[in-house]
């Protein structure tokens, strides 16, 4: 499995060529390669850049994660490999048949973990461990949605005057963030539930 996150923020064009990616840049005519199976994902955040099917499919082949991003510079589009493997169908059986209590248990787990991770976060910028009152506060399936509450206090005290869906710096870099993380998630799924090569 691959290990580098390649950025592609200038005019180019990327085709594969004897197992590597090669990468030929319109304003110097210079050509780069690299190995794809060292690339993990790669990230094309220019609107001129240019690449073949083959390079699409190698992508797949090679679990390469790869993100398109918009005229903001923001991810958009993320393309993972896809693997055909009965495992992926046997998952999704079992989370569908999963019991509405084991739901409500798993999602109460989830929010005390984040909530411990906000707190820890805190602790570390602003010696503040207001939320740590919080955790064992939460109820089976989070009824009374105390993860909006703690979600509210954790950004308000992280960044100052802040709103989550403004126009802001934050938001911004808050979005790509989320975008990449999804999308390594979104292969680290797939990966775990295909066959070896």
């Amino acid at each position: 499995m691959g290990y580098k996150t390649l950025l592609f923020s200038n005019p180019c064009k990327l085709r594969v060529k004897s197992f590597q990616l090669a990468c030929k840049f319109q304003e110097t005519e210079d050509e780069i390669s690299i190995p794809l199976e060292d690339i993990s994902t790669i990230v094309l955040e220019n609107m001129q850049i240019e690449v073949t099917n083959y390079f699409l499919s190698a992508c797949g082949e090679y679990n390469i994660t790869l993100f398109s991003c918009d005229k903001k510079h923001h991810p958009n589009v993320v393309l993972t490999p896809f693997y055909q493997h009965s495992r992926n169908t046997k998952i999704a059986f079992k989370q569908i048949k999963m019991s509405e209590p084991l739901k409500k248990r798993l999602w109460q787990k989830i929010i005390k973990q984040k909530i411990k991770n906000q707190s820890n976060v805190l602790k570390i910028l602003f010696d503040n461990d207001i939320l740590d009152y919080f955790c064992e506060k939460v109820k089976s399936g989070d009824t009374t949605n105390i993860e909006a509450y703690v979600s509210k206090q954790y950004w308000g005290l992280l960044f100052e005057n802040f709103k989550r869906h403004a126009d802001t710096k934050h938001n911004a870099a808050l979005d790509y963030g989320y975008a990449i993380v999804r999308g390594t998630l979104a292969k680290i799924k797939q990966f775990s539930a295909a066959p070896p090569r």
